[in-house]
């Protein structure tokens, strides 16, 4: 790429921002359809001991806190690149 050359950050902000549109698509089903399908079908027991696994798998295979850092570093990028739009 020669200096100058905007094709390859127009080539990333142009899928970004598909990838972008696949993720709100995916979360609205998750949240529309299978979160409702799973809170119908799974007993309160049940829905408890998956989130005692989630946490689990979150504390001792992801590690404490990763999640949170995520979190922060994606908010940090949104404040720094995002602004205005």
């Amino acid at each position: 790429m020669k200096a100058g050359d905007n094709t390859a950050s127009e080539m990333f902000v142009a899928d970004a921002r598909e990838y972008v549109h696949f993720l709100r698509g995916h979360i609205m089903k998750e949240k529309n359809l299978l979160f409702m399908m799973a809170d119908e079908r799974l007993s309160v027991k049940d829905q408890e001991e998956l989130l005692k696994g989630f946490d689990r798998v979150e504390r001792e295979e992801i590690g404490a806190g990763v999640h949170e850092k995520y979190h922060d570093m994606l908010h940090r990028l949104r404040d720094m690149y995002c602004a205005g739009v």
